[in-house]
């Protein structure tokens, strides 16, 4: 889940939740929660996000980029 939060979630969708979840993901290896809970606050942010992991990381699916609308000139 570590991998896919710092270096796959889109930057865009790096809100709360996703703060959230890379907070309880830090607790849980520092046994100060566990695992369910930090799993738990991953498909919230996930779901938030707009994300479909189908309940496993692994099929991590990040949602279609937009492409920003060209400025006329």
């Amino acid at each position: 889940m570590a991998e896919i939060q710092t270096q796959r979630w889109p930057e865009e969708q790096q809100g709360d939740a996703w703060r959230g979840a890379i907070e309880a993901c830090l607790r849980a290896l520092e046994t100060q929660t566990n695992a369910e809970a930090a799993r738990a606050a991953f498909m919230m942010a996930a779901e938030d996000a707009g994300i479909d992991v189908n309940g496993n990381p692994e099929l991590f699916e990040p949602p279609p980029r937009r492409e920003k609308p060209k400025k006329k000139r």
